[in-house]
């Protein structure tokens, strides 16, 4: 259980209907990633600032991106790809969360009272554990955090036990 980021590289372009294309995703590009410069010359800092989404290009001139498309990325981007409009390799971060799956639905449902620790409230009606303890600790603050930016506008509250807060 917890919140994982996915950090990596990816090719993007706009394509000939005007939709966001990810021409090699990140996935398709670890690998080559990994026998990078580029990774090479941040490897010691890839992962210390990854506790919120984005996708940002990589446009520095003195950043030199020496990860190759494949065959098959090429050709998607020559046929599918709008020439007149910019694309090319950004800085992508992915936050991923198990906590979806093992959530709790406080209501009139549950047999038991559900475990004493500090929840975070969904507007389906789940909550999501973050610690054991009603009090947070530096490490659940960090949870809190990370949950509060997977859930965004789908966060009702967060509070010790108890029932999720009352919609105003």
């Amino acid at each position: 259980m917890g919140v994982y980021p996915d950090h990596g590289v990816e090719y993007i372009a706009v394509g000939r209907d005007g939709r966001k294309l990810r021409i090699a995703k990140t996935s398709d590009t670890d690998a080559r990633l990994l026998a990078s410069r580029y990774y090479a010359e941040r490897k010691d800092a890839w992962f210390k600032d990854v506790n919120y989404e984005r996708c940002v290009p990589i446009v520095h001139d003195d950043v030199v991106v020496d990860i190759e498309l494949t065959e098959r990325e090429r050709a998607l981007l020559e046929r599918h790809a709008d020439p007149e409009r910019p694309h090319g390799w950004h800085d992508v971060v992915r936050i991923h969360d198990t906590y979806g799956s093992v959530s709790t639905s406080f209501g009139d449902s549950l047999p038991d009272a559900p475990s004493p620790g500090y929840y975070v409230h969904l507007t389906d009606g789940r909550s999501i554990k973050v610690g054991e303890r009603p009090e947070l600790s530096e490490k659940d603050h960090c949870i809190l955090q990370s949950i509060l930016n997977v859930h965004g506008d789908r966060v009702r509250g967060h509070a010790p036990l108890g029932p999720p807060p009352e919609s105003s």
